[in-house]
């Protein structure tokens, strides 16, 4: 499945990783969640046009 994401829903996914980043440092500390998290949201800051998000099924993995 596909679905088009525009810049706008790109940014509020980034915004959304963020918080929970800092929710997983308040709480566990920086752990592997932690750094995934940090990672991905640095990944779609640099997306200025929107995207594609393509998803997999489990058979396809």
């Amino acid at each position: 499945m596909k679905i088009t994401l525009t810049k706008e829903d790109i940014d509020l996914i980034g915004k959304a990783l963020i918080t929970h980043r800092w929710k997983i440092e308040d709480t566990e500390g920086q752990n592997n969640e932690f750094d995934h998290c940090a990672s991905l949201a640095d990944r779609l800051a640099y997306n200025h046009n929107g995207g594609v998000l393509t998803l997999n099924s489990p058979n396809e993995e």
